[in-house]
């Protein structure tokens, strides 16, 4: 595979992007600059609305320069983050993944720090978060087309290995801003993921397809809590929540911890495997952009890709693909594995 760093000149016109953005003046600029000086004794002296780049399609992201140096307003949609609006928790569960990046700032990790949390809708019409601004290049989304990685793959395995390795306060799945998993475990929340992303598409599937699965969940259960658990970033599988340094490529902030989940990191590695490329786990086959064995050296492991509870995950992430028009292999997949995890528990 050659080297990621030689391609970073040559990255196809336009998927390397700085952020647009656009001044903004009115009410929500006046009350931010009232709440700046009040909560953190800042003078706001220039605020801006986030425009392009990568990312941010499920938050409103402001622009403030202050006295103190750049921040960055991060303003959640209501009912953030697709498993959370799926699983019914309630709005703003999740404002900023506070847990999360804080201990992870505190070891000192790549994420950027944490000001302060308002959960006042009365500044800025909804709770919002405030973040010291990490310089760097703010790349767009993932492509297919891509066909090297810009940054180095053992960085990322340090940094998952450090969110791995953090506990919740309690509980298992999607974890608030105090560290508390929705769910009592974590074959709880699995089941309850499976089966409402099957729901949501009950259209597109066969009649018995959530009853086959409820039966194997149950099989499975005792298996799922053998599993380790720690903190599952599930955010930065593609390039759109990451800011990496110009000069060296290295990354310089994870983004986005809406979506922090307490659970098993194989979770995770399936998650990425979907997007990045694994053979038999990929839509796109084999084909990847991103060297394993990389990533590996900086988990510190390898990944278990024969485990049982692959197929399983693998099902969970195809189900929430189902929406994109290529969806008719995406099925196929779903009814093949249904099958053969039947026929291994001899259901």
């Amino acid at each position: 595979m050659p080297d990621p760093h030689d391609a970073w000149a040559d990255l196809p016109n336009g998927r390397l992007t700085l952020d647009a953005e656009e001044a903004f003046e009115g009410e929500p600029c006046a009350s931010l600059g009232r709440w700046l000086k009040k909560k953190l004794d800042l003078s706001l002296l220039r605020l801006a609305r986030r425009t392009g780049g990568g990312g941010g399609c499920k938050s409103t992201i402001y622009f403030a320069e202050t006295d103190a140096g750049p921040l960055v307003v991060r303003v959640p949609h209501r009912g953030t983050g697709w498993s959370a609006r799926l699983l019914g928790c309630p709005d703003y569960h999740c404002i900023a993944g506070a847990y999360a990046v804080n201990r992870l700032f505190a070891s000192g990790q790549p994420v950027p720090e944490l000001l302060a949390i308002e959960q006042d809708c009365k500044i800025l019409g909804a709770p919002f978060a405030v973040f010291r601004r990490v310089a760097g290049i703010h790349l767009a989304d993932y492509s297919e087309q891509w066909n090297k990685w810009p940054y180095p793959e053992e960085q990322w395995g340090e940094f998952l290995r450090a969110c791995h390795s953090l506990e919740p306060v309690k509980g298992a799945g999607l974890v608030d801003d105090e560290g508390i998993g929705g769910c009592a475990s974590w074959s709880e929340f699995i089941s309850r993921l499976l089966l409402a992303r099957a729901a949501e598409h009950s259209d597109l599937l066969p009649a018995d397809f959530s009853a086959r699965w409820r039966r194997l969940l149950e099989d499975c259960a005792a298996l799922l809590d053998e599993r380790p658990i720690g903190l599952l970033q599930m955010e930065s599988n593609g390039y759109c929540n990451l800011i990496l340094d110009p000069a060296t490529h290295d990354i310089k902030a994870v983004l986005d911890f809406e979506e922090v989940t307490a659970g098993d990191p194989l979770f995770e590695f399936v998650t990425m495997a979907w997007h990045l490329g694994r053979r038999g786990l990929a839509d796109h086959g084999g084909r990847t952009c991103f060297n394993w064995r990389r990533f590996y050296r900086g988990y510190g492991s390898a990944v278990d890709w024969n485990h049982p509870l692959v197929p399983l995950y693998r099902t969970v992430i195809l189900l929430e693909k189902l929406w994109r028009e290529d969806r008719r292999p995406r099925l196929g997949r779903l009814l093949r594995i249904v099958r053969q995890t039947e026929s291994r528990a001899n259901l």
